[in-house]
C-alpha cells in the first residue's frame, strides 16, 4: 500500500475490466471507488491552488 496518493490507486481491481471491457456487479464498487477518489483529489488540488494564489496576492 503506497502511503501517498497514486494516479491509479485501483489498478489490481479493474484490469480485468479494462482488458475484457465486461462489467460484474461486482466491478461497479471499483469504479464509484475510481471516481471518487478522482473527483476529491481534484477538489482538494483545486483548494491547494486557491489557497496558494489568495496567499501569494497578500504579499
Amino acid at each position: 500500500m503506497d502511503v501517498l496518493p497514486s494516479s491509479d490507486p485501483f489498478h489490481e481491481q479493474l484490469q480485468r475490466l479494462t482488458e475484457s471491457l465486461r462489467m460484474s456487479p461486482g466491478d461497479w464498487t471499483y469504479l464509484a471507488g475510481a471516481a471518487v477518489y478522482t473527483a476529491i483529489m481534484a477538489v482538494l488540488g483545486y483548494l491547494l491552488i486557491l489557497y496558494s494564489l489568495r496567499r501569494r496576492s497578500m504579499t
